[in-house]
């Protein structure tokens, strides 16, 4: 079944007063009885005075489009994420960081912190070397020869707390 039959919008509110409407996701119940799920949506007063007026003004179906469209524009919004680095030891512009293990900004402490110990961790088992470059001598026919890697120093001593903005490739 496609999601636009499970999933529906809509929005209750007094009929003289749109700043009473508030923004709904329905959830449509698949067994065919009427249990649907009801989430409310984390719309602005703002926002949902908006929808109100819409609803009350151009119809029912207008302002089902007007959440539909402040959803999809909630969801492309970029997010933020934090994550924990370590500076190069021999050029302390530089720094290295795992972009898999982010968190969220409003994450627990328990989280961040497990974070920051298994970037650690795993550092600690390279001996704190990290390789960024690979080089190779090619031969005649462009087949690698006398491949090498080259390692950085990582100072674990110093920890960075790098914030990341994530857009969606859409």
């Amino acid at each position: 079944m496609k999601n636009k039959e499970r999933i529906r919008y809509t929005c209750r509110g007094y009929k003289y007063a749109p700043e009473s409407f508030i923004a709904y996701r329905v959830l449509i119940d698949q067994s065919g009885g009427s249990n649907h799920a009801y989430e409310m949506l984390p719309f602005s007063p703002e926002e949902n005075r908006e929808i109100g007026y819409m609803r009350i003004t151009e119809g029912r179906e207008r302002a089902e489009a007007l959440i539909k469209h402040k959803v999809r524009k909630q969801e492309k919004q970029p997010r933020k994420y934090i994550a924990y680095g370590f500076r190069d030891k021999d050029a302390s512009a530089s720094y290295y960081y795992c972009e898999q293990l982010r968190v969220l900004p409003s994450a627990d402490v328990k989280n961040r912190l497990t974070a920051y110990k298994k970037f650690k961790s795993y550092l600690l088992a390279q001996d704190c070397k990290i390789s960024y470059c690979t080089e190779a001598k090619l031969d005649g026919q462009f087949r690698p020869q006398e491949v090498r890697e080259i390692f950085s120093t990582v100072d674990i001593t110093k920890p960075l707390v790098i914030n990341l903005i994530i857009k969606d490739a859409a």
